[in-house]
Formats: structure tokens, sequence, C-alpha cells
């Protein structure tokens, strides 16, 4: 079967001869996630492209895309879709969490743009965080699922990824796209940035198209 192609424009560096691209990852499994070595500060900026394909598995509702925190309303960066109220998803950012409005659909397509500057999501500013405090994360943020105190969050993200970045201090020190590796037809994410591959932390597979 040939696989669609996307371009996307390496922030430095080209695609080792070793990795197909791909246009997304795909997440089906429970147990799948990725942990993406980045530990969030107020300095942090995200920006994530994504859809979601089915509820959830452990409330349907829910669909962690990335993120960590130490518990619910504590320093964290993080963002989640809900579909079963009027919400695009939640954001948090520092001791913030806010409720944006919106619809999340099934089938559509949402880039988030997240920091301190704001919640963006297609284009949209959806949350504020005024008065938010400095902070210092001690943990990974995973992406398809959320690092909660170091036990990834049942409610991962069942859906597509198609890619990936983080600014540190505006300067980007990560920026994942899906790939395939050749040699034995592994799905993960490659990083432009360090020329890692980010393989499934956790059960099961990944698939991509």
């Amino acid at each position: 079967m040939r696989r669609r192609m996307m371009y996307v424009k390496p922030s430095g560096g080209g695609l080792p001869g070793e990795y197909i691209q791909l246009n997304y990852l795909q997440n089906d499994h429970a147990g799948a996630y990725i942990d993406t070595g980045i530990k969030p500060n107020q300095n942090t900026e995200i920006e994530v492209q994504y859809k979601k394909i089915n509820g959830g598995w452990a409330v349907d509702a829910y669909g962690m895309v990335y993120g960590s925190r130490v518990a619910v309303d504590s320093n964290g960066h993080y963002y989640y879709s809900e579909t079963y109220s009027s919400s695009t998803g939640f954001a948090g950012f520092s001791d913030i969490q806010i409720k944006p409005a919106g619809g999340t659909k099934y089938a559509t397509v949402y880039t988030v743009r997240n920091g301190k500057n704001g919640c963006y999501v297609n284009g949209a500013l959806t949350n504020s965080y005024d008065g938010y405090s400095d902070f210092q994360s001690n943990l990974n943020m995973y992406l398809f699922g959320l690092n909660g105190n170091g036990s990834v969050d049942s409610r991962k993200l069942n859906g597509l990824i198609y890619y990936f970045k983080v600014w540190e201090d505006g300067s980007l020190i990560q920026d994942l796209i899906p790939v395939q590796r050749i040699s034995d037809g592994v799905y993960g994410m490659y990083d432009f940035v360090s020329g890692a591959f980010f393989t499934n932390a956790g059960t099961g597979n990944f698939t991509g198209g």
C-alpha cells in the first residue's frame, strides 16, 4: 500500500533515510503514549495538531492530547479535549484551569497553540492566563496522554496527531513529526531538533498513515 506523504518544513536538517514521513500518528490502544522528555515551565509554549476519532477509553468524552501536572489545579502544562459538553478543551497552565467555549467534533482537525500568552484553537483565543505564576515542573510531558504525577492518566487521546512543537523562551527545542522506521516498521515521532526517535512508552502499538 502506498503511503501518502506530507511535507513539513524541518527546523534543521532533513529526515534521515531510515524513516518514512507520515501524515499522522494514530493511537487506537488504551495503553499507548509518548514520553517527550520535556519538563515544562511558565516559558514553555506548545503547538499541536490533532483529530479525535473516538471518545476515549476511561471516560468517553475526554482525550488527553498532551501534558503533565501533579494534581488537578496544580502547576502544569496540558491540553485535553471534551466532547459531551460545549467546550473545545481544557487548557491548563500554572495553577489555572479554564474551560474555553466552542465545540469539539470528531473527525475535525484542531491546531492548538498554548502558552503564557494564551491558548489558541484554530487561531481563536480560547484561554487567557492573566496572573499566572512562575513554575518548573519535574514531570515530563506526555503526548497522547497526561503525566499525572508520574503515572499516565487513563483518559488518553484516541485519535491522530499530525505534529507537536515545543518552544522554550522563544527557542524551538522539540519538533516532532510522525514517521515509520523502515527497518522494523515501528511507528513513532522523529524530532528534527535532537534527531531522536520517540516510540510508544506504554503498551500496544501506534499506527499511522
